[in-house]
């Protein structure tokens, strides 16, 4: 089940980032270890800014639902 809820977590940021290192740093003069740490620097900023914005949108569904029950 963690294993699960892992991937589901992280595989919208994962997916993006495997096209953007695949795009643009696979021909660059990175080593692999520098392309696995762009990688993993990726995944977390995209995963980040990806669930910030999906909290934002819940919050903002939520208090328009309760002003609406309210009225």
């Amino acid at each position: 089940m963690l294993f699960v809820t892992g991937l589901v977590l992280l595989a919208p940021g994962g997916l993006l980032n495997l096209v953007i290192v695949e795009k643009l740093l696979w021909s660059s003069r990175l080593t692999l270890s520098g392309m696995t740490w762009a990688e993993l620097v990726l995944t977390l900023t995209i995963n980040a800014a990806l669930w910030w914005s999906v909290a934002r949108a819940w919050k903002a569904i939520r208090s328009r639902l309760s002003a609406g029950a309210e009225s």
